[in-house]
């Protein structure tokens, strides 16, 4: 019997960590594959007042850097690649990146992608993120963000300090936590532009940004912006599995999927973590009985 079972991590967000950790504490030395940054969206997140231990609150980069620590005092491997693909082989899961990987149990922690709007050229440009952390320390820029759920207030938030900030909404019902929203209406119309019923026409783009022509209550009104952020929504990262792995998108078994690219609409980094926990901790307990049984069947 293999006394540590091959555990592979695809992501190393909230859950991909709490896996980990868990994991290592139990015995079990899991490898971690993560092609971003460690800490997945927590990275953009302004501030997170719901996570246990922070009375007042903390900012995602800072909960990023004692996630690292505690990869680090763990001795946690995490691979900076890409995995290409990951297909099942006799029972033994195959992870391509630059090379082969192995494992007996795969842990999907791959959170979510950005829902990636029809915009031409401008797609391609570094100055239209999907994400705000590319320019969290950047100043004195206008930055247009779409969208009118958390994370466009939420980044509005993040960046305001030192830009000022139009959020645009195709609508007129705002899909923002009553908090954020008066927070972002507290910071006054110098940082914070919130504008319903106002939809892109056109993206030209100019030497350090765009102009934007946009229909704003029926009205031509151009916008001149440094950068373009777009927050319209998000869906599971799993383009790398196989199609028969990606059919199985409930827990159990040794394929199991964690946090957000499980989780719908409901991404907390609690929940995220609560997932990677219960997840190792059911690994390790199918190891246990996996030994247990080949004792059995070896008259030990």
């Amino acid at each position: 019997m293999r006394t540590d079972p091959r555990v592979a991590i695809i992501g190393a967000g909230p859950a991909g960590i709490a896996c980990a950790v868990q994991l290592k504490r139990s015995g079990i030395s899991p490898v971690v594959f993560e092609q971003g940054r460690v800490g997945g969206l927590l990275n953009n997140a302004f501030s997170i007042e719901n996570y246990p231990g922070f009375p007042k609150g903390v900012s995602g980069q800072n909960l990023v850097r004692r996630f690292n620590a505690q990869l680090q005092h763990w001795q946690i491997p995490v691979v900076h690649e890409l995995v290409k693909s990951v297909h099942s082989n006799n029972g033994v899961y195959v992870l391509q990146t630059a090379k082969e990987h192995y494992a007996d149990f795969l842990v999907v922690a791959s959170g979510t992608k950005p829902i990636l709007p029809d915009i031409g050229f401008a797609m391609h440009s570094d100055r239209v993120l999907y994400e705000v952390y590319p320019i969290l320390r950047k100043r004195n820029n206008t930055v247009v963000i779409i969208g009118s759920g958390d994370a466009a207030f939420d980044y509005a938030l993040n960046l305001c300090r030192r830009n000022r900030v139009y959020i645009l909404n195709r609508g007129q019902n705002t899909r923002a936590l009553a908090l954020l929203q008066k927070r972002a209406k507290s910071m006054g119309e110098k940082r914070i532009i919130y504008l319903t019923k106002t939809w892109i026409k056109e993206i030209r783009q100019r030497c350090r940004g765009f102009s934007l022509v946009t229909n704003h209550c029926g009205k031509h009104k151009i916008l001149l912006c440094n950068y373009l952020l777009y927050a319209i929504g998000r869906e599971p990262a799993l383009d790398f599995l196989s199609f028969p792995l990606r059919k199985k998108t409930s827990t159990g078994g040794r394929i199991m999927y964690i946090g957000d690219v499980k989780n719908g609409n409901a991404r907390q980094t609690s929940i995220a973590v609560g997932d990677g926990v219960r997840t190792a901790m059911e690994i390790y307990d199918m190891h246990r009985r996996r030994g247990e049984l080949e004792k059995r069947g070896n008259g030990e």
